[in-house]
């Protein structure tokens, strides 16, 4: 894969997309207005433009190219100027973007106007977690993935809110929004999962713990292997769901990559071996392989929680006190160059192989089409941002790793 040519395709599309066109404008009114509803608002902050921009990171750490960088730091700029909209949980993860592109400007020093940079980002941040503390919650404190089903909990949504909830979390001294963060991914793994094939259903009602969706569907695993891979990066390791977390990490990889196929890709639903290979759930499956080997999933022992673990308080609440520390492993969050086991290596080759067959020129194709919501998988395959944005930020990985 040339790096170059796909993060030019993902800087043109993280500034303009989506571009809708007057008749699609159009089509849109009329197909709302006969369902009784208002159209959805165009949203040019949503998380297909934040996938893209993760991608540009990972470029950026791995070839220094400053275009990569300042495009992020243009698309924040652009979501300042239209007053940091908010529409539903896919816009956090622009404060993700945002934590990350902080760290990365706080170790150099030769950008120009850094403090004015720096602080874009910060606002992107706060106007995420100000927005997060007023948004509505379930019973169990979980953020609805949309408001029209307030009990409806989808796998996506670990991906879009539970990094950004850690990262601010423990960044911020904010050990409410960490907790936060940690209780999304806790109660899917308890209630969203299939305990016959470790995979995970698209969601579930929290109210009638009905299972919703297909089992295994690609996109989904990608979801919840981000939003467990980068949300511990963050989560100090004296808490106390640190290892239940990890531990469910590196176990839902091994479900997953059971049903890796024999050309190295994986289905749009994994199970479905002579179905269609879906680009953006392989990106992302692979990318949160390499966060995960960088967040100690497959090494180290496993950490002896201090005896104020014991004492029955939420950690929230023991931090508050000064109990347990808030502070995060800071070298895996500047990205060191990792060892990858063998069998994650043998993973990740596979992946390269077959997501380079599906590169044509500055494109990455066979990315299967935005889903509509549960059992609404289109079989519809092409070039689409959250292919673009998702191989390109696992093949820099690679290549980061590799230099």
């Amino acid at each position: 894969m040339d790096i170059g040519k796909v993060a030019k395709t993902a800087v043109e599309q993280i500034a303009s997309y989506p571009s809708i066109s007057k008749p699609e404008r159009w089509k849109r009114m009329l197909k709302s207005a006969a369902h009784g509803h208002r159209p959805a608002p165009v949203d040019h902050y949503f998380w297909p433009n934040a996938i893209l921009g993760q991608g540009l990171l990972a470029a950026y750490k791995a070839t220094g190219e400053k275009e990569y960088l300042l495009s992020v730091l243009a698309y924040l700029r652009q979501w300042k100027t239209a007053g940091f909209p908010i529409h539903y949980v896919d816009n956090i993860m622009n404060g993700s973007l945002a934590l990350w592109t902080e760290r990365f400007l706080l170790q150099e020093t030769v950008w120009e106007g850094q403090e004015i940079l720096l602080e874009l980002c910060r606002e992107a941040q706060n106007a995420c977690a100000a927005w997060l503390k007023a948004a509505d919650r379930t019973g169990a404190g979980i953020f609805p993935y949309r408001h029209h089903h307030p009990d409806w909990l989808f796998a996506d949504a670990l991906g879009m809110v539970s990094p950004f909830l850690c990262g601010y979390g423990a960044q911020k001294k904010d050990p409410g929004l960490l907790e936060d963060g940690v209780r999304q991914l806790a109660q899917f793994l308890e209630r969203g999962m299939d305990a016959r094939t470790g995979l995970p259903y698209h969601g579930y009602d929290e109210k009638s713990g009905m299972k919703y969706g297909i089992i295994g569907w690609g996109r989904a695993c990608g979801w919840m292997l981000m939003g467990l891979s980068e949300s511990l990066l963050w989560i100090p390791k004296t808490h106390e769901k640190y290892d239940v977390l990890c531990t469910a990490c590196r176990e839902l990889l091994e479900a997953v990559f059971a049903w890796q196929r024999e050309d190295g890709g994986f289905s749009w639903q994994l199970q479905a071996q002579e179905g269609h290979r879906d680009s953006s759930a392989e990106g992302m499956i692979g990318t949160a392989v390499l966060t995960a080997c960088r967040a100690g999933v497959f090494g180290g022992q496993r950490v002896k929680l201090p005896e104020a673990a014991a004492a029955g308080r939420t950690f929230a609440e023991r931090a508050l006190t000064g109990a347990v520390s808030m502070e995060a492993g800071v070298p895996e969050l500047i990205f060191p160059k990792i060892k990858l086991p063998e069998h994650v290596r043998g993973w990740c080759d596979g992946l390269c192989r077959a997501l380079d067959s599906s590169i044509e020129g500055a494109r990455v194709r066979d990315c299967s089409g935005e889903c509509r919501g549960f059992a609404e998988y289109p079989q519809v395959y092409g070039s689409y941002p959250w292919g673009t944005g998702s191989a390109l930020a696992f093949f820099a990985g690679v290549c980061y790793n590799r230099k």
